[in-house]
């Protein structure tokens, strides 16, 4: 599997963790009513509608973990893959650089022999030689090594303009590459922020501002702003007129009595 399909396997799970959300909301319906409609005082062990209905739902509460650990899963196998391919880089550049090194010395020697002194080569002041190149080559590889070596991020911010639904943030999240929020956290935040769900927004553009740490998005950060719902600005001294618009009347957050402890 090549870096592209890696990424395109990291977002697939972001997405069946998504589905699974989605298919467990409708399994939680039916088991509170298979539960709701049992018997008083009957064995539950006796309920086939109720047992199959809540095995269902655990099995889909238990699949939506399974998909968040393989997505993490993947992020890993994708920047092992990575460094390894990195590695054979350097090593290539660590040849290349070996070779010209030792083709540099030996003119250096067969100057210094014709010559009969002592010679030392250097670059003009501003020029960079081969030699150099090489070596910052191998520097920048290095340092791409240490930084994919780190943990995985647990925190992140995404903006995302000019959507029309939930649907590109969903996106650029399942593509993030460290650790995100649960994707049934992220559908009850966008709920809370729309004071309207489904209906104050509509299909307007939009701009999303998700803000997270720890698996947690960030109530207080995180925003969706919707530009046409805004009110015009203040009254101009000179114009008489509203200049611009009011940024923080098109600006939307989710309230603080929705917010999960």
């Amino acid at each position: 599997m090549n870096i592209e399909e890696m990424k395109t396997n990291i977002s697939t799970w972001a997405k069946r963790e998504l589905d699974l959300v989605r298919q467990s909301q409708t399994l939680a319906a039916a088991a509170a009513a298979a539960v709701l409609d049992s018997e008083p005082n009957q064995d539950p062990a006796s309920d086939s509608r109720r047992t199959r209905a809540l095995a269902e739902l655990r099995g889909a509460e238990e699949a939506i973990q399974v998909a968040r650990r393989r997505r993490l899963q993947s992020l890993q196998a994708k920047r092992t893959t990575e460094i390894q391919s990195l590695r054979d880089r350097r090593a290539d550049l660590e040849k290349e650089n070996a070779a010209l090194s030792a083709e540099i010395e030996r003119h250096r020697r067969e100057l210094a022999e014709l010559l009969g002194v002592q010679v030392v080569i250097t670059t003009a002041a501003g020029m960079y030689s081969r030699l150099h190149t090489v070596g910052h080559k191998i520097g920048g590889v290095n340092d791409h090594i240490r930084r994919l070596e780190k943990p995985l991020p647990d925190s992140g911010v995404l903006d995302v303009q000019d959507a029309s639904s939930i649907g590109p943030l969903i996106d650029a999240l399942a593509a993030f590459e460290g650790a995100i929020p649960p994707m049934e956290s992220l559908l009850e935040w966008a709920a809370a922020v729309e004071p309207a769900p489904g209906e104050t927004f509509r299909d307007l553009p939009r701009t999303f501002h998700l803000v997270w740490a720890n698996d947690v998005i960030d109530y207080q950060q995180s925003s969706i702003f919707v530009g046409s719902l805004c009110s015009p600005g203040p009254i101009g001294i000179i114009s008489n007129r509203p200049v611009g618009i009011n940024i923080a009347s098109g600006t939307f957050r989710a309230p603080a009595v929705v917010r999960r402890p």
